[in-house]
């Protein structure tokens, strides 16, 4: 069986989902860092988030300055920004030189930066809130979250 490719920036519509890493014969895409337009690619299962409160909003607004970079302090505000912090971490530097987190992402697809964010999901304390359900059986599990870029 082939791989396929699903290339996200193709969606016009503001978005907002997690890859969760792993072997699905599936790999997905998203343009990504601003106007670099890297295009990296990792295997998983991709997950729409809902987005609610300010997000949709800060997806459209191109000066919402989404980009992160690989400063833990910018992931953390940008993951409130979203509305994702109660469920989603960053991945710590530690973690993102081990090989349970390599293994899952090939040479070229390490890097982070605006729509590209290595995470992790994280027990939410409320089980009803924003998300929590979709991320629930993938608690400790590696993700890219991603969302529109900003060119």
């Amino acid at each position: 069986m082939s791989k396929q490719v699903v290339d996200l920036s193709e969606h016009e519509h503001p978005f907002l989902g997690i890859i969760i890493l792993g072997d699905t014969e599936v790999f997905y895409t998203n343009q990504m860092g601003g106007t670099a337009c890297g295009h990296p690619r990792v295997e998983g299962l991709y997950i729409p988030l809902v987005l609610s409160g300010e997000a949709p909003s800060r997806l459209r607004d191109r000066r919402s300055n989404l980009w992160v970079g690989y400063e833990q302090t910018a992931v953390r505000v940008c993951l409130e920004m979203l509305g994702v912090d109660h469920v989603l971490a960053p991945v710590s530097y530690e973690e993102q030189s081990a090989a349970a987190f390599l293994d899952c992402i090939d040479a070229d697809s390490r890097v982070w930066g605006e729509a590209w964010i290595p995470v992790k999901v994280i027990p939410a304390e409320d089980r009803h809130a924003t998300n929590a359900a979709l991320l629930n059986d993938f608690v400790l599990h590696y993700g890219i979250l991603t969302y529109n870029n900003s060119d």
